[in-house]
């Protein structure tokens, strides 16, 4: 399903509708996650729902603990991915609150089909815990993008470049677990 645009945009209209739809997944932008849990008129029981998926923005991780308070069977599939590429390139997967002295959620790990590479300003990878530039590569990067935008001197890279090889516009930092935050 995809809801009407008027139903979209109004966060209790829309969770009015996944109740009564019985929506299994849905994909929503955080902004209007934050409306729904701040509407008094939002159900507070979404029995089908089984997923939700923040995409489009940050998810913040006060906004993941108010929604584990409000939805705690309902886990969050934090999704990740730039304007560049086609869809979602990284995933990350909250069943519960994540803790209060957690600042920034991970982006997580590459979807499938999908690479997620921190390189420094010479387009080396960094250590775990450096900073850099997230570049992503796979089936789901635009080539005409790479051709136009992109196209770092190929020879000094020692990460298989091809014409899937984007930079994204955020800076990353590559965590221990291998997960990328931003």
């Amino acid at each position: 399903h995809i809801a009407p645009d008027e139903i979209a945009r109004d966060a209790a209209a829309l969770l009015r509708w996944v109740e009564k739809e019985n929506i299994s997944i849905l994909e929503s932008v955080p902004s209007l996650m934050r409306g729904m849990l701040s509407d008094p008129e939002v159900p507070h029981v979404l029995p089908e729902l089984r997923w939700v998926l923040p995409t489009g923005e940050a998810l913040a991780p006060e906004l993941a603990r108010h929604w584990f308070t409000r939805f705690p069977s309902i886990p969050l599939l934090n999704a990740y991915g730039p304007a560049e590429c086609a869809d979602d390139v990284a995933l990350w997967r909250l069943d519960s609150a994540p803790p209060v002295e957690q600042l920034h959620l991970p982006i997580g790990l590459p979807a499938v089909n999908m690479r997620l590479h921190v390189l420094n300003e010479s387009l080396q990878a960094q250590p775990a815990l450096a900073t850099g530039e997230l570049y992503i590569a796979g089936v789901g990067v635009g080539r005409v993008i790479w051709v136009i935008r992109y196209a770092p001197p190929k020879a000094s890279c020692p990460i298989r470049l091809d014409h899937q090889f984007p930079v994204s516009t955020v800076a990353a930092i590559w965590c221990a677990e291998a997960k990328r935050a931003y």
